[in-house]
């Protein structure tokens, strides 16, 4: 747990396999043996999938009807970022 009271999940990769990210329509190839990835990569890699979930859930609260403000006030990102989420390509 954080200071916040959030728990924030772990990276549970097994070794000697590879993991696929999405960028936008690519998919990048990130090693994940113990020797290919660090502690700190693979937290970045967890943040990134968050992130990308997060945009994906915004996406579908404003195609509900949820305005700008209303997911920027409930999430806690600013209107810029939601308008920017929403203003970028949506995942497939």
């Amino acid at each position: 747990m954080n200071d916040r009271g959030s728990v924030r999940p772990t990276l549970g990769i097994p070794p000697r396999t590879e993991l696929s990210v999405p960028v936008l329509s690519k998919r990048t190839a990130i090693p994940t043996e113990p020797s290919g990835i660090s502690e700190a990569e693979g937290k970045l890699v967890a943040y990134r999938q968050i992130v990308e979930s997060r945009d994906e859930l915004i996406r579908e609260a404003s195609a509900q009807g949820v305005s700008e403000a209303r997911i920027a006030k409930l999430t806690g990102h600013s209107r810029n970022t939601v308008r920017s989420i929403l203003g970028s390509a949506s995942s497939p």
